[in-house]
């Protein structure tokens, strides 16, 4: 059934999105409220974005962007420090609107 395909792709695309959010996320409990829609190219995708802990104790922007094509699961991450935001977020933009599926 194909409406019931569609049900069980979108909560495998939440559940994903939860997955990595919580494992990076020290500083809130994570819930579905925390995501956005966004897209990937032509994809609809759950965004969630948080300011993170590093190993080398600085914070960085953790973003993730997670879709689905067909039967598969896609996450896109970035992690960027502050400083460094301007310098290379536009980047990452680009290649989010350029992302395509082989």
């Amino acid at each position: 059934d194909t409406e019931d395909l569609n049900k069980f792709y979108q909560k495998v695309k939440s559940g994903v999105s939860l997955q990595f959010a919580e494992i990076v996320t020290t500083s809130k409990k994570v819930t579905e409220s925390d995501f956005k829609e966004a897209k990937v190219a032509e994809f609809k995708a759950l965004y969630f974005e948080d300011m993170i802990p590093t190993r080398t104790f600085y914070k960085a922007r953790w973003r993730q962007w997670v879709f689905m094509h067909k039967n598969r699961c896609y996450a896109i991450i970035s992690t960027i420090f502050p400083n460094y935001e301007s310098r290379i977020y536009p980047d990452v933009e680009t290649m989010l609107k350029t992302f395509r599926v082989k």
